[in-house]
């Protein structure tokens, strides 16, 4: 039942639900067209730890893919980006510039992923080969810079002993070549000296020239390398806005937020749209159902038993007729009262009708205007209000003498209120009143009293105690809880207390859940084009041959029917 009321709520409120869908898909388009496409390049990069002899491969892999994450983060460091924009002569802040990139690690992988985005397509691809460039050139830079003292150190010792190879090889071989006053043996025993120290600057080369290599070995092994793996290229579609995903999620979350802010109007409504609504509030069965009316059918809610015996309104008071026999089958008495909690829910409309549709079953019906502050009942019969009600409580015999009236239909006669009294209350409350109901029960099968608001005065709650039933008429779109739970309560006091039959849900919307016996009416005599003409049968009491039955109005004109 829940997932069938939520359901009959969208429903109601669909109108709603897609005009939030189609306010908000058509503000994203307009907002997303408007907006200055951006285009976005990639530019791969491969990270490669240093391979450490005698380490696991494995742990390589691991350690490769944190540097890829520590390599991450520095490509967004002020001389990598200072690097890039003089490169391109751009005339961007670094701050600026890193706003518009991202660097992304390739899950499980030695990956980097450097995305630069921009309004022009070919400016996004050059700003992302720029930084890695110079993110490359800059990681090489920091990884050589303690390395290269020592090699400095290492090529200028090295050039110290060239020299001195050179300066001895010379020395050595002027020595053999000259002929000086030195004797043989000092000659033999400088060559010797020169030889040795010769010997000495050549072997401490090589081992100089050694170390080089080596060092130069060791700082490629241990050289974390970066190379770009696939340069970017100018992107051919923009990455934002994206048109038509931008409207269809905004078209999804207007059509959830309408839905929401259609279940909450609906939390917050406690109008009775509802039979559970009247069943919680009332404890009372919803006894009949009756659609709004256009405006231009309302003034002929009087005539319309005779004049569209067929209508599915008239129907509506053909079956509130039935269910309200049923209603009364275990309860003596036939004195009806209809009421309301507030004006203007159709209780008067709801007697003219039910008083006809009863009178068409050959029952004798009587109709009494007991609202003696704003009678209406001798407006929908066109009869003048100068006798009524009143007289009849001043003296008995004046229902004889042309307060009780006949309108032209068969077995139905009416009792206005007649000239209102200064204390409607007091009238109505006392004794006489209770006589004149018990003799009006005794001329009719059947007496219904048009009452006024149960809320705005006490009338009705003076004549409850008098009736042998009450019938509710609910408005679905104005009644509220509060106001109808009090108006039973005061109908109680005064002594109707069991007494409400039901209740009628009137001016129900053709969304409201309470109406679909509307839509099977229709179906099911929807192809009947006789049914508005009478022909088939009649109603009412015939008028010479033709067969047409005259009901004044509430207008004051004569309405015929077949």
């Amino acid at each position: 039942m829940e997932l069938r009321h939520y359901a009959a709520v969208l429903w109601r409120w669909l109108w709603l639900i897609l005009l939030g869908g189609f306010l908000a898909g058509g503000s994203s388009y307009l907002v997303s067209s408007s907006t200055q496409p951006v285009y976005a390049a990639s530019t791969t990069l491969l990270v490669n730890q240093a391979q450490t002899p005698g380490t696991v491969a494995y742990n390589d892999v691991l350690t490769s893919q944190q540097l890829a994450k520590t390599y991450g983060e520095l490509i967004h460091k002020r001389p990598v980006l200072e690097a890039a924009i003089s490169e391109l002569k751009l005339t961007t802040t670094p701050d600026q510039l890193d706003k518009s990139l991202s660097v992304r690690v390739v899950t499980a992988t030695m990956l980097l992923e450097l995305t630069a985005e921009d309004t022009d397509r070919q400016r996004a691809a050059d700003v992302a080969n720029a930084v890695a460039g110079a993110f490359i050139a800059e990681s090489q830079r920091v990884q050589l810079g303690q390395a290269t003292t020592s090699r400095d150190t290492l090529q200028q010792q090295l050039k110290l002993l060239e020299r001195d190879i050179i300066s001895t090889s010379a020395d050595l071989d002027r020595l053999r070549a000259s002929t000086d006053s030195r004797t043989p043996e000092a000659r033999q025993a400088e060559i010797s000296r020169l030889q040795s120290n010769l010997s000495q600057f050549q072997l401490t080369y090589s081992q100089l020239l050694k170390s080089d290599q080596d060092m130069r070995l060791a700082e490629a092994k241990a050289l974390s390398s970066v190379v770009v793996a696939e340069p970017a290229i100018a992107a051919a579609n923009p990455v934002r806005p994206k048109v038509m995903q931008n409207v269809l999620l905004a078209v999804l979350v207007g059509l959830m937020l309408a839905a929401g802010v259609a279940l909450l109007i609906e939390y917050l409504d406690d109008t009775m749209q509802s039979s559970e609504d009247i069943q919680r509030v009332l404890g009372v069965p919803v006894l009949g159902y009756v659609v709004r009316l256009k405006k231009k059918d309302v003034g002929q809610l009087a005539s319309l038993t005779t004049q569209s015996p067929r209508s599915p309104v008239v129907e509506a008071f053909r079956v509130l007729r039935t269910n309200l026999q049923f209603s009364m089958l275990d309860r003596p008495g036939n004195a009806i009262m209809v009421t309301s909690s507030s004006p203007k829910e159709g209780k008067t409309t709801t007697v003219v009708n039910l008083a006809q549709v009863m009178a068409q079953t050959g029952k004798r019906v009587i109709v009494v205007d007991t609202d003696l502050r704003r009678p209406s009942l001798h407006r929908y019969f066109n009869l003048k209000n100068d006798v009524g009600l009143t007289n009849a409580l001043l003296d008995p015999l004046a229902l004889d003498q042309g307060a009780l009236r006949a309108i032209g239909v068969s077995n139905l006669m009416v009792l206005t209120s007649g000239p209102l009294p200064p204390n409607p209350a007091e009238l109505l409350g006392g004794s006489r009143m209770a006589a004149l109901i018990d003799s009006l029960k005794l001329r009719a099968d059947v007496v219904l009293f048009d009452t006024p608001p149960a809320l705005l005065v006490t009338d009705p709650a003076l004549l409850a105690g008098m009736m042998d039933g009450i019938l509710m008429v609910v408005d679905s779109s104005a009644t509220r809880a509060d106001g109808l739970a009090r108006a039973r309560e005061a109908l109680e006091r005064g002594g109707g207390s069991g007494k409400i039959l039901g209740a009628l849900l009137n001016k129900l919307s053709s969304r409201s859940g309470g109406s679909s016996y509307y839509y099977n009416y229709q179906h099911y005599y929807g192809h009947d084009r006789d049914a508005d003409t009478g022909n088939g049968s009649s109603h009412g009491s015939s008028n010479g041959k033709t067969g047409k039955t005259s009901v004044p109005g509430p207008s004051g004109d004569s309405r015929k029917t077949m």
